[in-house]
């Protein structure tokens, strides 16, 4: 349709086609409007007008657009004489008709490949960056140990019956080198 005069009158109606009705999504929580479907249109009318919904109905790509008489006829715009009637329809609110779903759910993606864990005892002088130790040693010296020196440690605990080891890692100066054991972690991936 070539440039369509204004929609001033109250009640309006349009018709769409059914395979553009995801397009009224924008009207959907605009109060009072009403639809109508058949096997080929997607019907829809209201009673009040605004500018904001005017511009929203513009928008939509009506294949016929309408004054609501008061007698229930169709003056399409532009045209002084109602020379249609609305369809033989089930109307009902389009917020009720026009239901919001969820995307269905795709499969997972693809797991990337594991990465293998190793502690080893260092055979070259390189700073430690792993510490293995009991549990209750790991508590003991965290507890007594400035915030300094744990700030840049990462640590994992796996509880055991009673005991427990801990896996930290992180920058071991001499200072908080307390605890037993100390490794380089090498982390090599599995193909």
């Amino acid at each position: 349709m070539t440039s369509s005069p204004s929609l001033s009158s109250a009640a309006w109606a349009l018709c769409l086609p059914l395979t553009d009705a995801a397009q009224l999504s924008p009207l959907r929580l605009v109060d009072g409007l009403e639809v109508g479907v058949n096997s080929d249109d997607v019907w829809l009318r209201g009673r009040a007008r605004s500018d904001s919904l005017d511009a929203l109905l513009r928008a939509l790509p009506a294949v016929h657009r309408y004054h609501w008489e008061k007698d229930h006829s169709l003056r399409p715009l532009g045209s002084r004489l109602a020379s249609a009637r609305f369809p033989v329809l089930s109307w009902q609110s389009l917020r009720t008709w026009l239901q919001v779903a969820l995307p269905v759910s795709q499969f997972p993606a693809v797991k990337p490949p594991s990465a293998a864990l190793r502690l080893v005892p260092s055979g070259e002088m390189q700073p430690a960056n792993a510490a293995l130790v009991p549990l209750a040693t790991w508590v003991a010296w965290a507890q007594t140990a400035p915030e300094l020196r744990l700030k840049p440690l990462r640590f994992a605990t796996a509880v055991q019956n009673a005991g427990g080891r801990t896996h930290a890692r992180g920058f071991f100066t001499r200072s908080n080198r307390k605890p037993n054991r100390f490794f380089h972690q090498e982390i090599n991936s599995k193909s």
